[in-house]
């Protein structure tokens, strides 16, 4: 058990390499163990901690979802608290690969965990992590009716939806801001403060909310400096600087928080290539959009196209951001395009 502990604590406190295999094999005679006695929920949490060893110790998402697609076959024989965070850990964990579109087409059958009677806000976590991979792989349709159905959710909920759904509302506030959905956005923006309550919580999570609730600079400056936070938060963040703040992130702050982790997820290391290129010039802004589109960014590939757009003044820089833009419906970059 203190293995399994051990293993989820990682979040916060990054272990040695040595530890991480000390931790690893715990985890591992812990699921033997669990099999032998066919306990499912115990078998289910060792899986669990293996896969967060895999993520926050290795930064290999590909091994936590190979942990976590090993807990599925168990779900009918779960509690319903480990049926909600076996989906919500592989949509997390899809997330971090890049695997956006998977995420979005696995959600009906992940909402089938639940059975006759039980609440859909228990899988509130799932349900965050597609409406965030909506939003990035530019499917934003689909990504306002399941920030709208997150809301509903947190309105069924008996207690607050937790600070853990800070994706779903990032992906909801993003796409409602971008389309100029004033009324999404207000309903959006009220729930997220409330949730987030930043006044309630240290640094450097604190930060991290007042970054996003009041699009203050200073603020991302400062997660993006703190070695705790998650790597996708760290990238978001980064991508608030670069497309809603005009404020890039200088080489020493890239530097630094490449430096946090052994390994990044692409929405992270994507958006760190797009600042230093748009530190640079054309030709790197030209190669990390096309860096952007093979990582299935689609939604950060039409804004980037944009800001390459306003620096070359070319004909067919405008023609081909207005063309990505108009998929998506953005019409606050489009506004930004023609007054450039």
């Amino acid at each position: 058990m203190l293995s399994l502990a051990r293993a989820f604590a990682m979040l916060r406190w990054p272990a040695e390499e040595a530890v991480v295999a000390q931790i690893r094999e715990g985890a591992e005679r812990a699921f033997a163990h669990a099999e032998r006695r066919d306990d499912a929920d115990a078998m289910s949490v060792a899986l669990d901690a293996l896969a967060a060893i895999h993520r926050f110790g290795h930064g290999d998402s590909e091994g936590a979802i190979a942990a976590t697609r090993k807990r599925l076959p168990l779900t009918p024989r779960l509690s319903v608290l480990e049926r909600a965070d076996t989906v919500a850990i592989m949509a997390w964990d899809l997330t971090l690969a890049g695997h956006y579109e998977e995420v979005v087409d696995s959600y009906p059958q992940w909402r089938k965990v639940l059975r006759p009677g039980e609440p859909e806000y228990i899988i509130s976590h799932c349900t965050s992590w597609v409406a965030y991979s909506a939003m990035l792989c530019g499917r934003w349709d689909e990504a306002l009716r399941i920030a709208d159905h997150l809301l509903a959710l947190r309105d069924e909920a008996p207690t607050i939806v937790g600070r853990f759904s800070f994706q779903g509302w990032l992906g909801g506030l993003h796409v409602a801001s971008a389309r100029m959905d004033t009324t999404r956005l207000a309903r959006y923006r009220s729930a997220f403060v409330a949730i987030g309550s930043p006044a309630q919580i240290d640094e450097p999570l604190r930060s991290q909310w007042v970054a996003f609730i009041d699009g203050d600079a200073a603020a991302a400056r400062r997660y993006l400096a703190a070695s705790g936070g998650t790597r996708e938060r760290k990238g978001e963040t980064i991508a608030l600087l670069i497309f809603d703040l005009d404020d890039l992130p200088s080489e020493a702050e890239l530097a630094a928080v490449e430096a946090q982790a052994a390994r990044n997820p692409p929405l992270l290391t994507l958006r760190i290539q797009l600042a230093r290129a748009l530190n640079a010039g054309p030709g790197q802004i030209r190669g990390a959009i096309q860096a952007l589109d093979a990582g299935h960014l689609v939604a950060d590939a039409a804004r980037a196209a944009t800001l390459l757009a306003l620096r070359t003044k070319e004909a067919a820089d405008r023609a081909d951001a207005k063309r990505r833009l108009e998929a998506l419906g953005d019409s606050a970059y489009l506004q930004k395009l023609a007054e450039g």
